[in-house]
């Protein structure tokens, strides 16, 4: 008698998070290999991009609130942080009364890497996602029912 746990094995293409799992590595694969070209990996862009958002909304940055914000770990966050202050894209400035209170802010150099990294992005976006064809709209409005059934806040 075959092991009913082995039954998965047989066909895994047809369950769905091991083909998006396939997806998501195969897409942030093409994305890593195109932002070698700015020095930024995937993470480092979306973190970025995420202090840039941030800016623009007129607030001060933290590293929880771009950590809450891009929904990524703190601890991952603060490492990521450190990169990207290292190769100069942001800095970590003093404001308010709290000393100790370290603001996030983007350089511009940071502000030109981006810029070069959005037009790197949606240039690998729609090539990648041009299979989908017009089903491209019901795509994403799948993936935000995903993301929101799915968010615990």
């Amino acid at each position: 008698m075959k092991n009913d746990l082995y039954k998965w094995l047989e066909t895994p293409e047809e369950m769905t998070g091991i083909l998006f799992w396939k997806i998501t590595y195969l897409w942030q694969s093409k994305i890593n290999k195109a932002l070698k070209k700015v020095d930024l990996s995937h993470s480092h862009f979306a973190l970025l991009s995420g202090v840039a958002w941030l800016e623009k909304q007129g607030q001060p940055i933290t590293q929880t609130r771009l950590a809450n914000f891009t929904q990524t770990n703190v601890m991952v966050t603060s490492k990521i942080i450190r990169i990207l202050e290292s190769k100069g894209f942001i800095e970590r400035i003093n404001e308010g009364e709290d000393s100790r209170a370290k603001y996030l802010k983007l350089t511009p150099k940071g502000f030109k890497t981006l810029d070069k990294a959005i037009k790197i992005s949606e240039n690998v976006n729609n090539d990648f996602f041009e299979a989908l064809g017009s089903d491209k709209e019901l795509f994403n409005k799948n993936l935000w029912n995903i993301l929101y059934s799915n968010y615990d806040e």
